[in-house]
């Protein structure tokens, strides 16, 4: 948490030997200072940041202390150095998300992160306490990347006790670390004899004197503590050692002071990580009033206990000093029954609280089951928030075994699955597979009714992501048996799969009504992110069925609400833009669908499967834009630029992803001519028309049987998917693919030379164009536009003028052959075609290896490095 710069504490002994070392701060980018526990590192700390705000200066400095706990995460660390940074810079109050949370994974928000720092015309010291708390290997590499880019404002002061695991040697040679170990804290002689003036020892015996100097080694606490024990009449001689002395010590110079129900108090509250009044409440089972009186009676008795204040200065809260805090757990843990039952209360406090991370720091010691219901509590909380960055902290924490076994935790963590987007889509389906498992071992009781409805709906998901419709339908009928509240997440996401997945062939509208009852639950429950996420696919609905302005302000209403709440990195984002880009494209609006998908392209991120897709897709429909504008100019895209993108989309296994890129890429590439790639793309789905079933998806359907087309396949078996395909659109009232598949039919006809068949396939489909005014589902095949001319009516007119006149072959080059022999001219007409090696080998019946041979050659002579420009120069001779 952050907190307030700390003030050094009474009676402090100057240092001047390590203040003089501090003083070069200016040229170090971190200031280490490691060391156990009462070593005075952070009073230390303390004196010197007091001591430099009140020394007079030209640019005084920024000054932020961040005092860490153990839920010290990387997003939660990114999240207070923005919080302490932010008054000082509000370019990295920006970095926040809408909860008020920070992700620091993408390496751009650390690089805005840095920049904002790099900006700053003052000094900046960030502090931040405690950082061996940190276990998060994610944190240090956070703090490894501030390091590293080392904006020169900055100036990270570590307190630690013990060394992080930073690579530091590039600090080191320049000299910008200042490093302070547990040698460098101890008291040295001169410091020795200022304490003990300070602390009124000096009259004291000089055996008693020197005894004390040896026996506390200069450990700061431990010669504090034994010199409040010469001051009370006891001699070192006593004492074997400081840190063997500190349960005496705390026992009978703290506790033993206090009344018997401070006493009692302080026992009861020894589990806790912190004390507020609501808190001790809890597990004292006091009124909250005397637990107040008691906290400040505490904090004014010095009873090694400190007040804290929020940020917002409207909370207070208390912290037990760390030596004190573990002499109390010691003491509590004698009696394990009250001490578990302190933590138990106290878990399910901040649980209800939704301060998870506190929690899961108790957890450990008691796993009784009213505590996992709070925590799967929060957990569903943090869903309806979108908060995955919490979530997901938290679940590295959970036991395993609580998630198989505890059935509200399972359903919890499987409704976080179906929303953070993995980086393979696939992975959701293990937590949605323990969900249900978790609760087909409850008893067949109806206060288990709702569970078992939701389990029935994850697992419905879990068959829609594996595509197992069958077994889909089942799940849906056990969900509507099941008795279930009507304003839950089970009934919502029901309607959603019936609407959606399920009723593909009722009526539109009641498949609308549908979606838009479980929006409304979504709303009434909270969960705003998921009523965003129920009108996309509302608005996916209507632009499938050709209501082209109800999907446009479907789209403007989600967009608006998306910005308003600020939701900035919301994983619809993309898709929004992509089917309004996508939309206005087929529509020939072709400025607005730039736009839109230039949008889409921007707010897509590397953060999960579908956001990824159709910022890709995205672009490649930016490509077809960029044709359509100018159908005259080059269509040499760069294949190589795109291709990390694509490979990044193959690596999830799911086959929605694959279809949702490829149908954008294969035309792309048919309409470029380029053969070659449009096969590589159709091999890289794995599956070919003959094995296509009802088990596939319609998209993949789609996308399977363009890639066979586009790759040059033509036989019966590609005629009767398109058939058939087209049939179940046309009962579904998928409108949109049904226009595609015709368009399909035709081209697949012309190719197997049945151009009457062709033009019937189009006097069927041009009426539909005219109506949904998508030219471009005509426009973006060439193959076809020679066939307009045959086509009757005025719009088959307007599709001819729109056409750019075919070219004629050009004959072969008669002005310069480069000095190639007859077979390099040979294989060069073939890389015209745009035919691959392989290809080439197979139809000349030669080995790989000698293909590849002749065309290095032709290379050579013809002066170029690549296929595009070999062929660019050959058609330039002729």
């Amino acid at each position: 948490m952050r907190t307030a710069l700390p003030k050094p504490r009474a009676h402090t002994v100057p240092r001047p030997r390590l203040l003089r070392r501090l003083a070069g701060w200016r040229e170090a980018s971190l200031i280490q200072i490691v060391s156990p526990a009462g070593y005075g590192k952070t009073t230390l700390a303390a004196l010197w940041l007091n001591e430099l705000a009140a020394q007079p200066a030209d640019i005084p400095p920024y000054t932020a202390w961040v005092s860490l706990s153990d839920d010290a995460s990387a997003d939660r660390l990114f999240t207070l150095c923005i919080d302490a940074l932010a008054p000082h810079l509000p370019a990295v109050g920006d970095l926040r998300n809408v909860d008020g949370s920070a992700e620091f994974t993408a390496p751009s928000r650390v690089d805005v992160f840095c920049r904002a720092l790099a900006a700053s015309t003052t000094p900046v010291l960030l502090a931040l306490d405690d950082v061996h708390l940190i276990t998060d290997p994610a944190a240090h590499t956070l703090l490894q990347r501030i390091l590293d880019a080392a904006p020169p404002p900055l100036h990270l002061l570590l307190l630690s006790r013990s060394i992080p695991p930073l690579q530091l040697g590039r600090l080191i040679l320049n000299d910008a670390v200042i490093a302070l170990t547990a040698r460098d804290l101890t008291f040295d002689h001169e410091e020795f004899l200022a304490f003990t003036r300070t602390f009124g020892l000096d009259m004291q015996p000089a055996a008693s004197l020197a005894a004390l100097e040896q026996r506390s080694a200069g450990w700061v606490a431990g010669l504090k503590l034994l010199a409040h024990d010469l001051l009370h009449d006891r001699t070192p001689a006593h004492i074997p050692n400081a840190e063997a002395d500190l349960d005496d010590f705390f026992s009978s110079r703290v506790l033993a002071t206090l009344p018997t129900d401070l006493h009692r108090f302080c026992e009861l509250a020894a589990p806790l990580p912190f004390l507020t009044t609501e808190l001790t409440a809890a597990i004292t089972q006091r009124p909250a009033a005397e637990c107040d009186d008691r906290l400040r009676i505490l904090a004014a008795a010095n009873a090694f206990v400190t007040t804290f204040t929020s940020q917002d200065g409207e909370r207070t809260f208390y912290r037990f000093h760390p030596l004190f805090h573990d002499f109390l757990r010691r003491r509590s843990a004698r009696d394990p029954e009250k001490f578990a039952e302190a933590v138990h209360r106290a878990a399910v406090w901040l649980c209800t609280r939704d301060e998870v991370d506190a929690a899961l720091g108790m957890l450990a010691e008691d796993d009784r089951r009213p505590t996992t219901d709070a925590l799967a509590d929060a957990i569903r909380r943090a869903v309806l928030r979108y908060d995955h960055a919490a979530v997901k902290r938290w679940l590295q924490k959970i036991p395993p075994a609580w998630l198989v076994t505890h059935a509200p935790l399972a359903l919890a963590v499987g409704w976080h699955s179906l929303a953070v987007n993995p980086p393979n889509i696939s992975d959701a389906a293990g937590p949605l597979q323990r969900a249900v498992d978790a609760v087909a071992n409850l008893p067949p009781e109806p206060r288990f009714d709702e569970l078992r409805a939701e389990a029935a709906v994850l697992q419905a998901f879990r068959c829609l992501i594996l595509n197992d419709r069958e077994e889909l339908r089942r799940c849906i009928a056990a969900a509507e048996r099941t008795p279930h509240a009507a304003d839950g997440l089970a009934t919502a996401y029901l309607h959603v799969l019936r609407a959606a997945f399920l009723d593909v062939d009722a009526d539109i509208e009641s498949r609308l009504q549908q979606i838009r009852t479980a929006a409304d639950i979504c709303e009434r429950i909270g969960f705003s992110h998921g009523a965003i996420e129920i009108q996309n696919i509302q608005m996916v609905l209507q632009w499938r069925n050709c209501q082209f302005d109800a999907a446009q302000s479907s789209a403007a209403h989600m967009q608006a609400t998306i910005t308003q709440k600020s939701w900035r990195l919301s994983s619809y984002v993309p898709e929004i833009h992509f089917h309004r880009g996508e939309m206005y494209y087929l529509t020939d609006q072709l400025p607005a669908a730039r736009t839109s998908l230039q949008l889409a392209v921007e707010s897509g991120r590397d953060d999960g499967p579908m956001p990824t897709a159709f910022a890709y897709a995205a672009q490649i429909l930016l490509q077809l834009c960029d044709t359509a504008e100018s159908p005259h100019g080059a269509l040499g895209y760069d294949l190589d630029a795109d291709a990390g993108a694509w490979t990044r989309v193959l690596r999830n296994t799911s086959p929605l992803t694959h279809s949702t890129v490829a149908w954008p890429r294969l035309l792309r590439d048919f309409r470029a001519g380029r053969l070659g790639a449009c096969r590589s793309t159709y091999e890289s789905l794995q599956i070919t028309p003959a094995q296509l079933n009802e088990r596939f998806r319609d998209n993949q359907h789609f996308t399977v049987l363009a890639g066979a087309i586009f790759s040059g396949h033509h036989n019966a078996v590609i005629s009767d998917k398109l058939a058939e395909l087209r049939d179940f659109l046309a009962a579904t009232h998928f409108h949109i693919m049904r226009l595609h598949v015709q368009a399909l039919q035709a081209l697949h006809a012309q190719q197997c030379g049945d151009v009457p068949a062709a033009r019937r396939f189009l006097n069927e489909l041009l009426p539909e164009i005219e109506r949904t005014g998508m030219i471009r589902l005509l426009l973006d095949l060439p193959p076809l536009h020679p066939l307009f001319a045959a086509c009757d009516g005025a719009f088959a007119h307007s599709l001819r003028a729109r056409t750019p006149p075919s070219e004629a072959t050009p004959p072969p080059p008669t002005t310069h052959d480069y000095d190639l022999t007859r077979r390099e001219r040979y294989i060069l007409q073939f890389l015209v075609a745009d035919r691959d090696p392989k290809d080439i080998a197979a139809a000349l019946s030669l080995s790989l290896g000698t293909v590849r041979g002749h065309i290095l050659r032709i290379y050579r002579k013809l002066g170029v490095h690549s296929r595009e420009e070999a062929v660019r120069v050959w058609r330039g001779s002729r």
